[in-house]
């Protein structure tokens, strides 16, 4: 799984900190980081100055006219304003330079990835006769991701001559890729928010992450009614209207680059950015096509027919847990939607679906149906089942944030009948003292629990801990499961 340090920094004072130097620190306490990646520069052997040098010269540049070049058909004399005063004159053979377009534009001494994959420092050339100082750049040219189709588009209004480096953080950052074997119990960290938990913890920082604050209408649109509690101990929805379906802000999809997906839209891309922060995964149907005003959560009957958005045909079978409405299954509850139910071009109204499942189940039917996708990989890790409501508020803050005009039209469906009780552990510090073979108070062990979010009563040498529910589901569940917290932060 990939890590971005400046969306951890985000949630936890953290970001001062050295990301590469702490990644050993992590790796001892928390999970394998298999490799780390410092991005922004091609080049890794740039350091310093340099590396600063080159980074300022990646910047937003808007495209003021384009005429054709004299000596080659294929090409463009590109007129650019890149916020310096000037405008200046390149060279370009991207099918889709136009005037107006706002872009990315490497200048002189900028480092990009040549044609042949290494490093390659910009320098002037003279293109068929003309001067060329700079360039306009694709994804895949910057070394973010594969996309070399046509310079970078643009959909936010951002001044010429910003440095790319300040509109999207996660073009300058560093990457942590962590074992996800190495997750498996720890189904807390499978999102930004529960890592940054973790690494406020281990740096004695702040946590500072909260789930936005979104005002839900108090109508009714569509009702939920959940027939497989045992497989779907939790299940929410609410409407939107006043979809715009359209690509996503530079600084968002350079992020989904970044951490291994690839940008769709700007509502498929919400729901992963949601679950890659908050770690619940979520799925928006288009509303159009959800016929009746319930949700069911039912088991599928027998050979049931089902069309994954993928466009694979299944036959399921009653082991797979369904989301439907009024006449037909709409999803494979925590694999995949359907393509009978998915966002298009012209979505204007979704439901937006934020759930919690069996794990056991979701495991089960990803490996029969051989569709394994990044929301069964969570779901199968036992997830909190109130990361739920988080993970709903999360969304709808980025559309409403994203999208002018779009608004919540529904009250907010939440079914959950049979909330979990606190999990409580009773210690002591002689017990963590003894275990551990180290010499520790209770006063201590208190101090350690607390840092990650444990509620601890302590009477003396005794201690009451309560769980918090994200390490309640499969993580912590006995006595001994503290003293191996205590042994990880312990000094």
């Amino acid at each position: 799984m990939k890590v971005s340090w400046s969306w951890i920094s985000r949630f936890a004072e953290v970001g001062d900190i050295d990301a590469v130097g702490i990644s050993k620190r992590f790796t001892l306490g928390v999970a394998e980081i298999d490799e780390v990646h410092r991005v922004g520069v091609p080049d890794p052997a740039l350091n310093g100055e340099a590396r600063a040098a080159a980074l300022a010269c990646v910047k937003i540049a808007k495209v003021v006219s384009c005429r054709p070049h004299p000596q080659a058909e294929k090409l463009q004399i590109v007129t650019v304003d890149d916020g310096g005063g000037a405008p200046r004159e390149i060279v370009s053979g991207a099918p889709n330079v136009r005037p107006g377009l706002l872009s990315v534009f490497a200048d002189e001494g900028a480092v990009i990835v040549g044609k042949d994959g290494a490093p390659t420092v910009l320098r002037e050339a003279v293109i068929r006769g003309v001067p060329s100082r700079g360039m306009l750049v694709s994804f895949a040219e910057l070394g973010i991701g594969d996309d070399h189709a046509g310079v970078i588009e643009i959909p936010d209004d951002l001044a010429p001559g910003t440095l790319l480096s300040d509109a999207a953080p996660a073009f300058d950052d560093v990457l942590w890729d962590i074992d996800n074997k190495s997750l498996t119990h720890r189904p807390d960290c499978w999102g930004h928010v529960g890592l940054a938990r973790e690494i406020a913890a281990m740096c004695r920082r702040p946590f500072t992450w909260r789930a936005p604050d979104v005002t839900f209408a108090t109508v009714a649109d569509i009702a939920v009614r959940d027939e497989a509690p045992d497989l779907c101990p939790r299940y929410s929805c609410y409407s939107m209207e006043g979809i715009r379906v359209g690509p996503s802000p530079l600084w968002l999809q350079i992020l989904l680059w970044r951490l291994g997906q690839r940008p769709i839209n700007n509502l498929v891309d919400f729901t992963n950015l949601t679950m890659l922060t908050v770690g619940n995964p979520l799925h928006a149907f288009d509303r159009r096509q959800l016929e009746g005003d319930t949700i069911v959560i039912r088991r599928a009957a027998d050979g049931e027919p089902f069309t994954t958005l993928d466009g694979r045909a299944h036959r399921l079978t009653s082991d797979d847990l369904v989301i439907a409405d009024a006449r037909k299954p709409v999803a494979v509850a925590g694999v995949m939607g359907g393509e009978n139910s998915m966002v298009a071009e012209d979505t204007t109204r979704i439901v937006l679906e934020s759930a919690n499942f069996h794990a056991g189940t979701i495991r089960r039917t990803a490996v029969r149906t051989q569709e394994r996708t990044d929301s069964s990989a969570r779901f199968e890790k036992s997830l909190d089942p109130h990361l739920v409501r988080d993970a709903s508020l999360y969304f709808a803050d980025l559309v409403l944030a994203n999208i002018p005009g779009s608004r919540i039209s529904s009250r907010y469906e939440d079914v959950f009948p049979a909330p979990p009780a606190p999990k409580l552990i009773h210690i002591s510090g002689e017990f963590v003292q003894r275990r551990l073979g180290m010499d520790i108070t209770a006063a201590q062990v208190a101090e350690v629990l607390e840092r990650l979010q444990f509620a601890v009563r302590r009477d003396g040498d005794e201690l009451t801990v309560t769980v918090p529910s994200f390490r309640a589901t499969k993580d912590i569940g006995i006595p001994e499961d503290l003293v191996e917290e205590v042994g990880r932060w312990h000094g």
